[in-house]
């Protein structure tokens, strides 16, 4: 069953049910979400309302998604060694009401639904390995997320993970609509640092957080 209400299945009516029964894979960052009711456009609506959530599969055998058993022990290695994870939705919502196909006007902008200054701040320590799981749970905006004081590597693009030795070094990513990246830095450089969407309207708008180091001193 692919989800698709009017199109792989009937809508679920308000107080009925419907149960999915699959095999937790592949292994990667994923997100579940509403598609609507096929009577209107309100996948955008739904969506805009929270009816969304994360569904990180972790591997069971790390390595094995590459089929190179030579590079098996170093991926595995790379994929273990995060001290910290996080899982961050960037979001838009709307201040008003929807246009045409579920167009929003759209002023706000948040991770995990929280707007700057309430977004709760992403607290390592010095020395860790911090791993970042960002997903754009919006219908229209991209996000070109950037990271003060460090550079970050890219681990995984859509829940896919980038072959060992391969992954970009940046320090701004854009997500897409629809989009997940796994980040991963090396907590190297002690203080507070923004963490924010670099379209400054969004940044402007709320999408903005802290990497903040605990026990510097």
């Amino acid at each position: 069953m692919d989800g698709v209400p009017g199109i792989t299945q009937k809508p679920i009516r308000p107080g009925e049910s419907y149960v999915y029964e699959f095999i937790a894979k592949p292994a990667g960052t994923r997100f579940y979400h509403s598609h609507g009711n096929a009577e209107e456009f309100s996948e955008a609506d739904q969506l805009d309302r929270g009816l969304y959530g994360a569904f990180i599969i972790e591997p069971a055998d790390p390595g094995t998604e590459f089929g190179d058993p030579g590079q098996r022990a170093r991926v595995a290695s790379m994929l273990r060694t995060f001290d910290r994870e996080y899982t961050l939705f960037l979001d838009e919502w709307r201040g008003g009401a929807h246009g045409a196909h579920g167009a929003g006007d759209y002023g706000i902008f948040t991770f995990n639904g929280k707007a700057f200054p309430l977004t709760t701040p992403v607290k390592v320590k010095k020395g860790e390995r911090v791993r970042i799981r960002l997903i754009n749970t919006g219908t229209s905006a991209f996000h070109p997320i950037h990271l003060h004081g460090h550079q970050f590597k890219i681990v995984a693009t859509d829940g896919n993970p980038v072959p060992f030795g391969l992954e970009l070094t940046k320090n701004t990513i854009t997500v897409m609509p629809g989009e997940s990246y796994d980040i991963e830095f090396v907590a190297n450089n002690p203080g507070t640092w923004a963490f924010h969407c670099h379209e400054l309207h969004h940044a402007g708008g709320g999408m903005v957080t802290l990497v903040q180091y605990e026990n510097t001193n």
